[in-house]
């Protein structure tokens, strides 16, 4: 424990000197430890085109290609009745169409299933329900996008540390349990908006 406060101690200060670099350090931490725990713990949502976003990605995580097969569908299934999201295969498959082959295809953009595909087969390696492959990165993208906030001399250090705050008051935390792409626009747009200084 000495050794570790000394370090905090001899940490050099941000260049305006209102903070010790730690600080922003040890929030960061913190807050990647809450937001990674809630997304491998608490249940994601199922509103909207979860059903679509979800097959999409077991499709893509399968057999690298979005088009849908019953083996992906039955996939699916299995998680949805272990985490019991209760997921409706009914109305869901009304977002696919069938092409002049007969392959089925969602109406869907495939990039957000794609970029949750190395999160669907971590958790899968693991052991751990795949549906949660959503809420994983959509927190994995927000980190990314606040520890460029808190690290990227873009502004003044407690400017850094306000607009982090505000980033991690914002609605986008209500967003994090849903599989839809607002959590990631919004960490998109924050790295778009500090990388323009």
């Amino acid at each position: 424990w000495r050794r570790i406060w000394l370090r905090f101690e001899r940490a050099t200060p941000w260049p305006d000197g209102d903070s010790p670099a730690w600080v922003p350090r040890v929030c960061w931490l913190l807050t990647a430890l809450v937001l990674v725990t809630g997304a491998l713990t608490v249940r994601p949502l199922r509103d909207g085109d979860a059903f679509e976003y979800l097959l999409m990605t077991e499709s893509l995580a399968r057999h690298g290609t979005p088009e849908v097969r019953p083996a992906d569908a039955w996939s699916l299934a299995r998680m949805d009745r272990r985490l019991e999201l209760g997921l409706s295969y009914g109305t869901g498959v009304s977002g696919y169409f069938d092409d002049a082959s007969g392959a089925w295809h969602s109406w869907h953009f495939w990039g957000y299933s794609l970029l949750s595909v190395p999160a669907r087969l971590a958790l899968g390696a693991l052991g751990l329900n795949g549906l949660r492959a959503f809420s994983l990165t959509n927190v994995v993208v927000l980190l990314v996008a606040l520890h460029r906030v808190l690290f990227a001399r873009w502004a003044e250090g407690r400017w850094r540390m306000a607009f982090a705050l505000l980033l991690l008051t914002s609605p986008v935390l209500s967003f994090l349990r849903w599989p839809h792409g607002e959590a990631m626009t919004v960490a998109f747009v924050t790295l778009a908006l500090v990388g323009i200084f």
